[in-house]
Order: structure tokens, then C-alpha cells, then sequence
């Protein structure tokens, strides 16, 4: 430890850290009409004993089953609501133990000959903490001499989405099944994508049968998330079951009488 010291000193290295705290729900979604404006607000909290910086920016956001995420620029996607939103301030200082406040705006488009608005849109608001040594902070504290500057830095993404009221389709596609034995257990892995047009947060679970039909009961994966075109990777735990063959009823449920299922023979 001595020596990582020496040599941190010895190159001039400027190591340090940027501490802010998103205090509102990293998720906002609102059912808005075509032409209807809404307001919300971001709190960020500063947890040292001196100010800090964030700057706050746009980009779009999508994810897939096989845990890749993708921060794009914003209106990438073609279903992003990025050009929607208006947000103040772009940078925000942040006086010791005290906390900020982003603003924000959302303006649903009216719908033209080129476009009806239909179904779920979102994009995210980026916070993130700036160093104050870093070139983007304006806050005191660069250091006169140059030196080699090592930061690490907060950055939360706060989920906007908007749904147009009383359009879209909810649509399910369970992409891939696997039956999963290693030595955490026995694990039903579900890949789920969401090819509907409308945001979704269903229930996923598996009624699992013996080959003669008898009921060994339902097993629930989690809740996600999920976007149109987006995909997640759900597990159910089936290690109580004991060895041999069954029948497994995916369902996945996204509320209301939009419920999706597929049927699987699996070996335990």
C-alpha cells in the first residue's frame, strides 16, 4: 500500500471523486395526450462538505436480453421522446449537504400527415457528477501545475417515457427458453421481447406439470422494464423440483386480457 502511495505521488497523480445522489425515481412514466405539456423535476443531493457540479444531458436508451445497453445520441431511436423535452439547467452547482433541483418539461407532438402519435416513447435525462479538477467544472480547485488526473464519476439515467392515451398494442414474444443446472441450482432462463408498441411491466412465470398433467405448481421469474423493441433475460428458480420430465407453461403477463404463453417439455 506504501508504495502504490510513492508512486502515485511521484507521477503527480490527482486522484478524486465526484459525490452526488439522484433522490427522485429513476423512472417517470406519464399517459399523455397528443399537444399536452407536463412538468416534472429531478432532486440531487450533494453528500460532501463542499459544492459540487453536475451537467445534465440527453441521450436515448435501449437494452437487450443479452445485457447489452445502449446509450445513443438522442433521437436515435425511432422511438425516442428526446426532441420532446425541455430541462433547466444543463450544469447545476450544488452547495455542501444541500440539494438541487433539474426541471424538466415534456410536449407531446400533435399528430401530422407524416406522423400519428401511437403507443410508448422515452429517452433518458443523463446526471452526471463532474470532477472539480476536470475541464467541464467550473468550480475552483485545478490545480496550477499539470498533473494526471484520475476521476471517477456518478452518472445516473432518469427514464422519461411517455404514452400516447388509448393507442398502441401490447405484444409479447418469448424469444428463447433454456433450462439452466449449475451449482447455484436449477434455473428456467426466459428471454422476453417486447414487440408491441406500448410500454409494458408484466408478470413472468411458470405452471409446470408432470408429463400425466399433475400440477407442481407456479414459479415466478421478476418484473422488468420494457420498452417496445427492447428484450430482458428472466430466470425462475425451479430447483425445488425433483429429477425427471415435465411440461412448463411460460406466461407472460402484461395486464388485462394481455397474457402470452408458449409450452415447453423440460428435463430436471
Amino acid at each position: 500500500m506504501k508504495k502504490t502511495m510513492f508512486f502515485a505521488l511521484l507521477l503527480g497523480i490527482q486522484i478524486s471523486f465526484s459525490q452526488i445522489a439522484v433522490l427522485s425515481d429513476l423512472s417517470n412514466d406519464r399517459v399523455m395526450q397528443t399537444g399536452e405539456s407536463a412538468t416534472g423535476s429531478i432532486q440531487i443531493r450533494n453528500e460532501t462538505d463542499e459544492p459540487q457540479q453536475a451537467k445534465i444531458y440527453q441521450t436515448d436508451y435501449t437494452f437487450q436480453a443479452d445485457g447489452s445497453n445502449y446509450y445513443n445520441p438522442p433521437g436515435a431511436h425511432t422511438r425516442s421522446n428526446a426532441a420532446w423535452i425541455t430541462y433547466t439547467p444543463s450544469v447545476i452547482t450544488i452547495a455542501p449537504r444541500s440539494t438541487g433541483t433539474v426541471s424538466y418539461v415534456i410536449t407531446v407532438p400533435m399528430d401530422s400527415a407524416q406522423k400519428k402519435m401511437e403507443g410508448s416513447y422515452w429517452s433518458v435525462l443523463m446526471i452526471e457528477g463532474l470532477n472539480k479538477d476536470g475541464d467541464e467544472s467550473t468550480l475552483s480547485g485545478k490545480k496550477k501545475r499539470k498533473e494526471m488526473n484520475i476521476s471517477q464519476s456518478m452518472r445516473y439515467a432518469v427514464q422519461l417515457s411517455a404514452t400516447i392515451l388509448n393507442t398502441g398494442k401490447k405484444d409479447m414474444d418469448i424469444a428463447k427458453t433454456e433450462l439452466v443446472k449449475d451449482d447455484k441450482g436449477k434455473h428456467l432462463v426466459i428471454d422476453m421481447k417486447n414487440t408491441g408498441t406500448l410500454f409494458v411491466r408484466p408478470d413472468c412465470y411458470a405452471e409446470i406439470y408432470t408429463l400425466d398433467g399433475a400440477s407442481c405448481g407456479k414459479f415466478y421469474g421478476s418484473k422488468f422494464r420494457l420498452f417496445p423493441t427492447t428484450s430482458v433475460r428472466n430466470t425462475i428458480d425451479l430447483s425445488t423440483l425433483t429429477a425427471g420430465k415435465y411440461k412448463a407453461l411460460i406466461v407472460v403477463d402484461a395486464g388485462g386480457d394481455d397474457v402470452f404463453g408458449a409450452e415447453y417439455e423440460i428435463a430436471i
